[in-house]
């Protein structure tokens, strides 16, 4: 079973457990449409993804609650390490939808040059601008989260993930351990910039 199969039996198991007396109306719709099945492949994932939005926790409440059971508290209030993984995840993105890499370094000074903005606005400008890629890349960013949600809430997948931190080095950006000498003359010298000025050799 795939990931979304997975996200779209959820939906149906949300909505038996919700007495039909109090859906909505839309609800009611949606959860009509998931129950029966003969959607296509397309509706169905936007109709799984739009009841569970519907009735149950909020998307960020429902992140919240798993980083809280994945990481001990130590890990996931670390404002630094937040970052570090969020910056992670935004590389990665931007590398699978072959955003040159020659480019990040330039965004860089330039932001790092200005003023610190309000960080709750820059946090809605991050989802719209977000959105906005993802238009433009034709995903469905809510189905996306749902998804990835799903699968990393899985045990087996919880517990590479624990082990993965367990691992990572003390005071790296980096989520694991890495073999400088392997590795470029110029990748090298960014990894070790990543690292406190302690954890350098």
């Amino acid at each position: 079973m795939s990931t979304v199969d997975d996200v779209v039996l959820r939906a149906r198991q949300i909505v038996a457990t919700i007495p039909k007396y109090a859906r909505l109306d839309r609800q009611r719709e949606w959860a009509n449409w998931v129950l029966r099945g003969d959607m296509d492949f397309t509706t169905d994932v936007q109709i799984a993804i739009e009841t569970i939005r519907a009735v149950t926790p909020s998307f960020q409440s429902r992140v919240t609650n798993w980083v809280q059971t994945c990481f001990p508290a130590t890990v996931w209030t670390d404002l630094i390490e937040r970052g570090d993984r969020l910056l992670e995840e935004v590389f990665e993105l931007l590398q699978s939808g072959k955003y040159p890499r020659e480019r990040i370094r330039a965004l860089e000074a330039y932001v790092y040059g200005r003023e610190a903005g309000e960080q709750s606005q820059e946090v809605g400008g991050v989802m719209v601008t977000l959105a906005a890629y993802c238009a433009a890349f034709n995903i469905n960013m809510h189905a996306a989260g749902e998804c990835e949600l799903t699968r990393i809430s899985a045990a087996d997948v919880m517990e590479k993930i624990r082990a993965k931190q367990a691992a990572k080095p003390t005071g790296s950006a980096l989520p694991i351990a890495t073999d400088l000498d392997c590795i470029d003359p110029t990748t090298r010298k960014l990894v070790e910039d990543f690292h406190l000025p302690w954890q350098q050799s």
